[in-house]
This record gives C-alpha cells, sequence and structure tokens, in this order.
C-alpha cells in the first residue's frame, strides 16, 4: 500500500481516513475498516509556541524537527526573518536521526515594537530522492511596555499585553488565557449561550472570529450559526486593551448572549434540548437558567 504525497498530515482532532475492505465468508458479507493517520517525511515546530520578544532584546528560541524516515538523513535547514527582526545565522545544518527528533536554537531580536514574520524551510536528500519541507511562516512578536499586540489567522487569534495572552479558537470559539510572563494557565471557557449540555453542536462548530479596533480597545468577536436552529446566531464579543481587564460583553443584538462563570453544581437535571433556553433568554435576558436546577 502506498499513500500519495498529496495526502498530507490527518486532523488528529477529526475521525481518521480508512481504508474499507468487504469480504464475504460463505453467504455472510463482512466490512473490515482500517484507521490510517498519515504523517509527513519531516516535520517542524518552534518552541516556544508563542514567541514574544522584548525590543532591543536578543533572545534564544528553538526548533524541533521529527523524522518519520527509516535513515539518518542531513538536512538543510534556511530561516528568513521579514524587516526590523534581526537573525544573526540564517544558513543551518543539521543531522536527523531516523524516526527521531534533533534541536536548533538560535538566537532573534527585534528593532522595534510590532508583529514580525520568520520564515523557516527545510531540504533533505533521501532513497535519490529531494525531500522539501514547505515554507512555513511563525508570527513573532515583540511587546513594549505598555503595549498590545494581536495576530489572526484563520483558526485563531492570538492577543498579548504585558499581564495576559489569550487565544481564541475559531473551532468551538474557546478561549484560554494564560499569564504571559510565567505561561500559568489562568482560565478557559467554551462559547456556549446556555449552560453545558452534551453532544453540543457549539464544541464542534467553526466560529467566524474578526478582530478590529474601538479606540484603545481591541474588540474580538466570534459567531457561529447553530445548524440546529436556522435563524439564530450566536455572537461572543470580548473588549481587550492593554490593561489586565477583559470584558466578555454581549453585542448590540437580538441574538446575543452574556457569558457568565457559575459553581459547579451537582445532581442537576438537564434539559435535553436548549432551544427552549435560548428563547427564553430571547424574551428574557434577565432570567437564569440555573434556577431551575
Amino acid at each position: 500500500m502506498a499513500i500519495s504525497e498529496k495526502a498530507g498530515a490527518s486532523d488528529k482532532s477529526k475521525a481518521a481516513p480508512r481504508i474499507t475492505t468487504q469480504i464475504r465468508l460463505d453467504d455472510t458479507p463482512i466490512e473490515l475498516g482500517t484507521g490510517i493517520r498519515p504523517q509527513t517525511e519531516m516535520s517542524i515546530a518552534i518552541h516556544p509556541k508563542e514567541v514574544t520578544l522584548t525590543p532591543g532584546v536578543p533572545q534564544t528560541i528553538d526548533f524541533q524537527f521529527r523524522s518519520c524516515l527509516p535513515d539518518d538523513v542531513t538536512v538543510q535547514v534556511r530561516l528568513a526573518p521579514s524587516e526590523g527582526l534581526t537573525l544573526y545565522e540564517m544558513q543551518h545544518t543539521i543531522t536527523l536521526p531516523a524516526r527521531s527528533f534533533a534541536g536548533l536554537s538560535v538566537v532573534l531580536r527585534a528593532d522595534r515594537a510590532g508583529l514580525f514574520d520568520l520564515t523557516a524551510s527545510a531540504r533533505a536528500e533521501w532513497n535519490d530522492k529531494t525531500i522539501n519541507l514547505p515554507a512555513d511562516s511563525y508570527p513573532i512578536f515583540s511587546l513594549s511596555l505598555g503595549g498590545l499586540l494581536y495576530h489572526q489567522k484563520s483558526d485563531a487569534i492570538r492577543v498579548e499585553n504585558e499581564s495576559y495572552r489569550i487565544v481564541l479558537q475559531a473551532k468551538g470559539g474557546d478561549l484560554s488565557i494564560k499569564d504571559r510572563m510565567t505561561g500559568k494557565a489562568l482560565g478557559y471557557e467554551g462559547a456556549r449561550p446556555v449552560f453545558p449540555l452534551w453532544p453540543s453542536e457549539y464544541k464542534t462548530s467553526d466560529f467566524i472570529l474578526k478582530a478590529e479596533q474601538d479606540g484603545t480597545d481591541l474588540v474580538l468577536t466570534a459567531s457561529c450559526a447553530p445548524k440546529k436552529y436556522p435563524g439564530i446566531v450566536f455572537r461572543r464579543t470580548l473588549h481587550l486593551n492593554a490593561g489586565p481587564i477583559i470584558k466578555d460583553l454581549p453585542a448590540n443584538d437580538t441574538w446575543s448572549f452574556e457569558q457568565e462563570s457559575v459553581p459547579n453544581i451537582t445532581a442537576c437535571i438537564m434539559p435535553d434540548d436548549d432551544v427552549g433556553l435560548v428563547r427564553r433568554l430571547i424574551s428574557d435576558p434577565s432570567w437564569n437558567p440555573w434556577t431551575t436546577c
């Protein structure tokens, strides 16, 4: 069996691709399924995952290379920083052991505060063919005192100031908050208009993310139109600035809901359908569904 190079790595958050085999034993048909998670021949990751520099101060960051090849290979690595980001050495050669890992440390320095890019690519020769690791771009923050930076990609928005680092994910509208200096987790919350029900359409939905400036505030919006209830849109709005306060507010929209933290409740009878709760919240926003427990 051979897997095409176009297959790419599979998404571990979803069911694995599979090959189905149908056999017949006497008069009984039997279907067999084999799950497959293709892996690229080589991969690269940056550590720490979110890089934040202090303007003018050199900092060491690490790249980790992984090989799924059965032999040791020599890898040519090329790093390309954007303007304003200084890299002391751009070309590197490393030995990557068979089915193992190798590391590369580099020193970065940002000339000023702002958002920069660092692009990494690699190439290796193996079994009479060239393996090219496609160029990947990593956002590099350079944060000054009292600053606020954000970076948006298709699946997440990352925001940092002196106090915290938050990441708002498109998948499930999940929000994570960490202390920027220590990396310690401060909080995590999924986006749901009512208290948690399972299975939840919101948990697996792809929210539409948006970031825009409003004076000194940065406004993040995550929106989801559930397929189960056509005509209803759940919109979550976050207001942030250079200070330590994060405001989780409803927008001025009929179908927006304010989310609030609630204590853990045991022996609580959950309804099997949340549409009634949604309609009740629309007609009476002050109603607290937790009083029904």
